[in-house]
């Protein structure tokens, strides 16, 4: 499935933006956003050269940091409203190595796979489509028998896997239109609160992403500003002054297509929901390889009875307009300012 460009419109009306803090911990004192939070201590990210997040693109580019503490850096005004930080956040990373199995990934950085070529091998056959039975006969091969692995069936295969820090769950529910349908309707879809907490702790994303809005003038005689991303424009600046002080702004982008899921899913229509944030610069969002988008939702296309073809179409819509509802109306986001994790 092919990744949306940074030009994607958002589907979530501005008022209804989450506004996000970072983890509250009353026993420090907040202090300005300056930095980014950082992460329990780890292994060295140097030493993770096998890590699938550690594969950083050849084009991948690391600007120089700006001094946020001056409201003015060159023919950049910056917002004098920043975000607060509070000690407690975590990246991918840190989570990695806080869980029930950290002290046993200290010793193993691969855990619970022997080895770097191990995982390597698992991950391939994860990722590469094949059934479970297919993985069996593959692994049920005398070459594959001589390797030092830790698994020898799909099922443990999947079983390691699961020891691993999981993403956003999936959840399921049972949609019922008011008129029948050929077969039922099901909604999939994720917490779109818990895939923002995964953009913003992914550890590629930790420098290339904003919080305070910003105003860049061509000159510095500022007669005129320059649009390049969306905490540039007039609208991310308005909304910061209206918000508590304090208070983070996210904007969240949301981009669907129709798509055919063919699958184990007997050749099904959805629509794949995508979300992402504005605060990530758009060069490193719009690369596919770094995951910069999330799937939030499959939203059904299902097939209606109805004796008329052409209402068919308005039904559809309607379906579309109600999953896209409670996607983005679940109980995480009814938090108007501010959400501690």
């Amino acid at each position: 499935m092919n990744q949306p460009s940074n030009a994607c419109g958002s589907l979530i009306p501005a008022n209804h933006l989450p506004i996000l803090r970072l983890h509250v911990d009353h026993s420090h004192n907040p202090t300005q956003a300056t930095t980014q939070p950082q992460s329990p201590p780890g292994p060295p990210m140097d030493t993770l050269s096998d890590n699938s997040y550690n594969q950083i693109p050849e084009d991948f580019d690391i600007p120089p940091q700006l001094d946020s503490d001056l409201p003015f850096a060159g023919n950049v005004e910056y917002h004098l409203c920043t975000p607060q930080v509070f000690p407690g956040g975590r990246t991918f990373m840190g989570n990695f190595f806080a869980d029930k199995y950290g002290l046993l990934r200290h010793e193993n950085l691969f855990y619970p796979f022997a080895s770097g070529a191990d995982w390597q091998l698992g991950s391939w056959l994860l990722r590469s489509g094949l059934s479970m039975a297919a993985i069996d006969s593959f692994l049920s091969l005398d070459l594959i028998k001589s390797l030092p692995i830790l698994f020898q069936s799909a099922r443990q295969l999947h079983l390691r896997t699961e020891m691993l820090p999981s993403g956003p769950r999936w959840k399921s529910l049972a949609m019922h239109p008011s008129v029948p349908t050929k077969r039922a309707v099901t909604l999939y879809h994720r917490d779109p609160i818990e895939c923002l907490q995964t953009l913003l702790s992914h550890p590629l994303f930790q420098r290339h992403i904003s919080f305070v809005p910003c105003k860049v003038w061509s000159t510095a005689a500022r007669l005129v500003c320059v649009y390049d991303d969306w905490l540039s424009g007039d609208h991310a600046w308005e909304l910061q002054s209206s918000i508590p002080a304090g208070a983070t702004l996210l904007g969240v982008t949301l981009s669907s297509d129709k798509t055919n899921i063919s699958v184990m899913s007997g050749n099904c229509m959805a629509h794949p929901l995508l979300i992402s944030l504005a605060n990530i610069d758009p060069n490193i969002c719009c690369k596919g390889s770094l995951h910069g988008h999330l799937l939030l939702a499959l939203l059904p296309v299902p097939s209606f009875i109805h004796k008329k073809s052409r209402v068919h179409g308005l039904l559809s819509d309607r379906l579309f307009h109600q999953c896209l509802d409670h996607v983005t109306s679940s109980e995480s986001c009814r938090f108007p300012w501010g959400h501690d994790e």
